[in-house]
């Protein structure tokens, strides 16, 4: 029985890659905003949808954070 041995190599991302990241309208905000915390209420879930659709709405990089969210889970 032969075995296979894989190597895991790092993935190196050029610099215009990441730079989506700079116009982000949420950069300097808390991530708490776009994910769900222990406990939370539906009230308080619908309200903070709300506020993060409001954020990513009239932002100018969203479709590369769409994408970059369902690549990295």
């Amino acid at each position: 029985m032969s075995q296979h041995r894989f190597e895991l190599q790092p993935v190196a991302l050029s610099v215009p890659d990441w730079d989506w990241r700079m116009h982000a309208r949420c950069r300097s905000m808390d991530t708490a905003l776009f994910f769900p915390c222990e406990g939370e209420g539906q009230g308080a879930r619908i309200r903070r949808e709300r506020a993060a659709k409001h954020v990513c709405e009239p932002c100018p990089v969203r479709t590369e954070c769409r994408n970059h969210a369902l690549i990295t889970g």
